[in-house]
C-alpha cells in the first residue's frame, strides 16, 4: 500500500517544545522524534514509510552560537522548494545556519569555541539528520527553531551527564545532581521559565507561517 499524503509534518524532539503549538493549532500534524541522530532518523523514517508529507519542518529549541542572537529569537534554514518558503522573509525570522551536535553545549565557553570553529549561528541535535532523511524521499524541509539559551549563557546543569543511552533525562540522576548542588534549583527554575517563553514564541511563529 503506498503511503498516504499529508500537507505538512512538524517534527520536535520532545513534547516540551511543542506543548503550546498543540494548544494553539491542534489540527497540525506533529511528530516527536526523541533527541539526537538515531532517534530522529528512526522515528521520521518510520513515519515516512506510512505517510508522505509535502513539507517537513524540523522545529524546537536551539542553543545560540552567534553572540548577537537573543533568547527566543527565531531562525530558519531550508532545503528544496515549497510555496511556504516565500512567506519566511515577510515574517520577523532570521535566516541562519545550524550546527548539528551529538551533545548539548552547556557552557558559554563551549558555545564560543563552536562559534569560532563552525561559524554557525545556532546548535541543535536533530535538524541535519531530518534534512538528510527528507532529501532521500525528495521532500522539502525547513528548519524553524527558537533560541532557548544565548551564546553567553551557561545552562543550569550539565544535561549530557543526566542522559540515558536512549537520550532521555534520567530523573534519578537529576534528583541526585540537585541534592548535591541545591543552589542549582533556582537556576533550573529560571531556565524552565525561559524555555516556556521560548516554546510560546515558537508556537506563535509556526502559527504565523502556516496558513490554513
Amino acid at each position: 500500500m503506498p503511503p498516504t499524503r499529508n500537507a505538512i509534518l512538524i517534527c520536535f524532539a520532545v513534547k516540551a517544545e511543542s506543548q503550546y503549538l498543540r494548544k494553539l493549532r491542534p489540527a497540525l500534524s506533529l511528530l516527536h522524534t526523541g533527541i539526537g541522530k538515531q532517534n530522529a532518523e528512526a522515528t521520521l523514517q518510520s513515519y515516512l514509510n506510512r505517510s508522505q508529507p509535502e513539507l517537513v519542518v524540523t522545529s524546537g529549541f536551539a542553543g545560540g552560537l552567534h553572540p548577537e542572537l537573543k533568547s527566543s529569537e527565531v531562525l530558519f534554514d531550508r532545503t528544496g522548494t515549497h510555496d511556504i518558503f516565500d512567506r519566511l522573509t515577510r515574517l520577523p525570522f532570521k535566516e541562519g545556519t545550524f550546527h548539528c551536535s551529538t551533545r548539548i553545549a552547556t557552557t558559554a565557553e563551549e558555545k564560543e569555541a563552536l562559534w569560532r570553529i563552525t561559524r554557525c549561528d545556532a546548535i541543535d541535535m536533530e535538524s541535519v539528520h531530518i534534512h538528510r532523511t527528507t532529501q532521500a524521499h525528495q521532500i522539502p524541509c525547513l528548519t524553524l527553531r527558537a533560541i532557548s539559551d544565548t551564546a553567553h549563557e551557561n545552562l543550569p546543569l550539565d544535561f549530557n551527564a543526566l542522559m540515558t543511552p536512549q537520550m532521555t533525562i534520567n530523573h534519578l540522576k537529576l534528583f541526585g545532581a540537585l541534592c548535591r548542588e541545591p543552589t542549582k534549583i533556582p537556576e533550573l527554575i529560571r531556565f524552565n521559565r525561559s524555555i516556556t517563553k521560548t516554546a510560546q514564541t515558537l508556537a506563535t511563529a509556526i502559527s504565523q507561517l502556516i496558513e490554513d
